[in-house]
């Protein structure tokens, strides 16, 4: 059960890991098409 649980919070780790990766390119994406500051 342990075994299960731990694959289970990789997957997790590994998912918002890619999320926080598409967020930071969209507001760098976000940056360079303004004057080079993020809009927060």
């Amino acid at each position: 059960m342990q075994k299960r649980l731990n694959e289970a919070v990789e997957v997790a780790e590994q998912a918002f890991a890619d999320e926080l990766s598409k967020l930071g390119d969209l507001a760098n994406r976000l940056a360079d098409e303004n004057d080079g500051t993020p809009k927060f």
